[in-house]
């Protein structure tokens, strides 16, 4: 089975690793959009890896299902929580998220890769999709290419 994913989770985690290595809040705080920062950007990524990295441990247990969850609305909600933490916790919080699901997805047996797989789940697995899309943002904002 494919496990290309593995190596483009790990390039986009060293593109985020670069990118949030000397960002101060001022850069933090910059805008990305009009309702959004670099830190809720940066937040909003370590949320969604921490949800990764929950599902993929709760599913070697049970089968991975179908999600019915809202995600405009979970997003949004991720949002205002995430303008409520420090600038100074930003950067490790969303660096130990991406290293966590990273580490989990590359522990996942064939058998749960085929089962998320198989339940249309395979985002869980390539988070360098999410990653990526929001990275360039980000970087766009700070008028950086890494």
């Amino acid at each position: 089975m494919d496990t290309d994913f593995i190596q483009a989770n790990a390039k986009e985690r060293e593109r985020l690793f670069r990118l949030t290595a000397e960002l101060n809040c001022r850069e933090l705080t910059r805008p990305v959009g009009r309702e959004w920062t670099v830190a809720t950007k940066l937040l909003h990524i370590a949320f969604w890896d921490r949800y990764c990295l929950e599902l993929l441990k709760r599913w070697k247990s049970t089968q991975p299902s179908i999600s019915t969850l809202d995600v405009d609305a979970v997003n949004e909600s991720v949002k205002t929580l995430c303008a409520m933490i420090p600038c100074s916790a930003v950067c490790a919080l969303v660096r130990d998220s991406a290293e966590a699901v990273d580490r989990e997805i590359e522990g996942v047996t064939a058998e749960l890769r085929s089962a998320v797989i198989n339940a249309g789940r395979e985002r869980i697995l390539k988070r360098f999709i999410h990653r990526r899309a929001h990275l360039d943002q980000i970087e766009k904002a700070l008028d950086r290419n890494l």
